[in-house]
């Protein structure tokens, strides 16, 4: 029926049946429903009264039958004559609006439940500030939705405006209510969403200066979503009364209030339309690769918003994508701003991990880039240091801090898991996240250093390896990992892990060992095999260390995959544990001790 980038040669209303609009990503594609509408009167097409003229939005018919009015657009149709009839454009506003809510409700098609939606009542604060016209003025020329009035109107929206700043967790209406005027952002960040049953329900955020919100009481609708004030949040805010007397009076002024208003419900139902996509994908990079596809005909061939799909597809030039695109927030057409802003909005995931992978880089230059040999304890602390700064990009979960032994001097033994290959440095180096949390985030919090780990002599060729462990002045030990070598060399390497190990321990210092040698994955049949090498250090050290196990889950995932997991449990003394049989060896024992931690692993991945 209607197929966007097409020319709109017609304006179809629809007087019975049912429509459905769909996206299809690539030609041949299959299609996708993003939305249904039944019901008479809607108009599909209007938006091509506006420049380029084209159909922005795919529509076939659903139902078995359907009934149109159609009207052709030509210079000499008498239809055109009406449109400046204000009462028309409200009522395809007010068609439009039921279009964008059922378009926002049909995420319930795709969402799952969430349980930990409660029911509260929120208050309305906010704190009211005296502003002159003329600074008004200057953000209103701004605004996208204000763009195309005249002076003389912005000054009679300007002399009715007030300034209203708000507090994170305020909220600013609430769903399914009446707004009680026009809100244009200053400056903040407005989170949009509706509690429907048991599901949340989205649009997009206001975070735009100039954009506008509290619309729907302009045409008598309620809301569809609450506006919850994200953080410290400024607002000019004009009065529906108000507004609407300075409508009624000026015939031409309200014409291009409702035209713009059309314009700006119909921006709103492709947004809803693009949410439900990348709801539906989880792929947020095709999603925005439609959405720049789909406003091709509306944004310049100069834009460099066509440069966006291909720079994010590389993580050495994604970092471009993200300086383009808040760069377009600044000084790009109005279009511009809302599509960087809504590829901004589905690319918070990928900023954080963009930031994250920027902090590991600054995790492995605070260790490796000097040109003096400074001491081992303080690149130790430096380091640590940028891992705790590193550790507020993730969520995670710690339990068990009370089992913490009050002084050092004890070994730390953890299960290890592999690194995500996304987390990579260009110089192909990896850094272990789980054996660097426990370090930063545990030692180094509880006894004032991060302790001493034993690390895999790295490969011949692994120089990001050497460059950095050497730095750290950690213990080097042999590992499969390892290149292969003589058994002389491995008798060597044993010996003095056994040695330097005891010395540090003796010194008070914590020491951090993985028994299994390998890393692997969270779902998988985790521990490995454990070696004796820690339990037996502790058996043979006077006095005896204790052996303080921590369980590491999700290590392995990217940041926002999965919270990370840590449990600290309960100390022991090899010699008092109950398994240990000294008749039976420390191997014994070490078999015996695996198989309880790994229910302790079992245990933590069932409660999680």
């Amino acid at each position: 029926m209607c197929h966007i980038h097409k020319k709109v040669e017609y304006i179809h209303w629809l007087l019975a049946g049912s429509v459905r609009f769909y996206v299809a990503l690539n030609e041949g594609d299959p299609e996708i429903e993003v939305c249904q509408f039944t019901g008479q009167a809607l108009p599909i097409g209007w938006n091509g009264l506006n420049p380029p003229g084209r159909h922005t939005k795919n529509v076939l018919v659903a139902s078995e039958r359907a009934t149109f009015f159609r009207v052709e657009l030509h210079a000499y149709h008498t239809f055109l004559h009406t449109l400046t009839d204000v009462n028309l454009h409200i009522h395809v506003c007010k068609k439009q609006f039921l279009l964008l809510k059922k378009a926002v409700l049909n995420q319930q098609s795709i969402l799952p439940p969430d349980s930990a939606i409660k029911t509260q009542d929120h208050d309305h604060h906010y704190d009211s500030v005296a502003q002159q016209p003329q600074a008004i003025m200057g953000l209103l020329k701004r605004s996208p939705f204000f763009e195309f009035f005249e002076d003389t109107e912005l000054m009679l929206i300007a002399k009715q405006a007030v300034r209203r700043e708000y507090r994170p967790d305020d909220v600013v209406f609430q769903q399914d209510t009446f707004s009680d005027g026009l809100y244009i952002l200053i400056e903040g960040n407005i989170r949009m969403e509706r509690i429907e049953h048991t599901q949340r329900l989205s649009q997009w955020p206001i975070s735009d200066q100039g954009f506008i919100f509290g619309w729907p009481c302009m045409i008598a609708e309620k809301e569809i979503c609450t506006a919850y004030v994200v953080r410290r949040t400024s607002t000019y805010f004009i009065e529906n009364t108000r507004l609407n007397s300075l409508l009624k009076s000026d015939n031409s002024f309200a014409l291009r209030f409702y035209t713009r208003l059309n314009w700006l419900v119909d921006n709103h139902i492709n947004a809803a339309f693009i949410r439900f996509l990348s709801l539906h994908f989880n792929a947020n990079q095709l999603t925005i690769q439609y959405l720049i596809e789909s406003y091709q005909t509306q944004i310049k061939a100069s834009s460099e918003l066509h440069q966006i799909p291909h720079l994010l597809k590389h993580r050495t030039t994604k970092y471009l994508a993200f300086e383009i695109l808040h760069q377009l927030i600044e000084v790009g057409t109005s279009r511009e701003r809302r599509i960087a802003s809504i590829c901004l909005d589905l690319l918070r995931a990928e900023k954080q991990e963009m930031l994250f992978l920027r902090h590991l880089q600054e995790v492995y230059e605070v260790v490796t880039d000097t040109n003096r040999e400074p001491d081992a304890a303080e690149t130790r602390k430096a380091c640590s240091a940028a891992v705790r700064r590193l550790c507020t990009f993730f969520d995670y979960q710690m339990e068990g801090w009370h089992h913490l032994p009050d002084k050092p001097g004890h070994i730390f033994i953890y299960n290890h898991l592999l690194n995500h290959p996304d987390y990579t440095l260009n110089n192909n180096f990896q850094i272990t996240l789980e054996s660097h949390f426990i370090s930063a985030m545990i030692l180094d919090v509880k006894y004032g250093d991060p302790g001493i780990r034993t690390v895999r002599i790295g490969r011949s060729r692994e120089f990001a390896h050497q460059d950095y462990y050497e730095k750290l002045g950690y213990i080097n030990v042999f590992t499969k990992e390892s290149d292969s070598t003589d058994t002389n060399k491995r008798d060597a390497a044993r010996n003095h892990f056994f040695d330097t190990a005891k010395a540090f321990l003796l010194d008070g210092y914590n020491i951090i060992i993985s028994p299994e040698g390998t890393s692997y994955r969270t779902e998988d049949d985790i521990p490995g095999e454990f070696k004796p090498g820690a339990f037996r250090l502790a058996l043979e050290t006077d006095p005896e260390p204790m052996i303080v196990p921590i369980v590491m889950l999700y290590f392995d995932k990217r940041i926002h995959e999965a919270k990370r997991y840590c449990e600290i449990l309960k100390p022991f003394k090899i010699s008092e544990h109950p398994l240990f049989d000294q008749k039976l060896g420390i191997t014994d024992f070490v078999n015996k001790y695996r198989s309880a931690f790994k229910q302790e692993l079992e245990q933590a991945k069932r409660k999680l």
